[in-house]
């Protein structure tokens, strides 16, 4: 996901890409270098909320679909 960049009709540049987050809802963009709103944050109040991002081992098993049948090998 990224922010358009001024471009000739029919045609779409990105810019920022992978670092703008869009709201599935609202369509509003964040920067996730900043977090800060790509709209003016001035002409709309929201809540926030204080985020961290963790990292998480989790155990992954190999799999095969055979016919309609999903194998999972443990």
């Amino acid at each position: 996901m990224g922010t358009t960049l001024p471009s000739r009709p029919g045609e779409y540049h990105l810019g920022l890409q992978g670092q703008i987050l869009r709201c599935p809802w609202h369509a509003w963009e964040f920067d996730l270098t900043t977090g800060r709103s790509l709209f003016d944050p001035t002409k709309c109040r929201v809540k926030t909320f204080d985020v961290a991002v963790e990292t998480v081992q989790v155990e992954t098993f190999r799999t095969e679909v055979v016919g309609q049948v999903v194998v999972i090998y443990a």
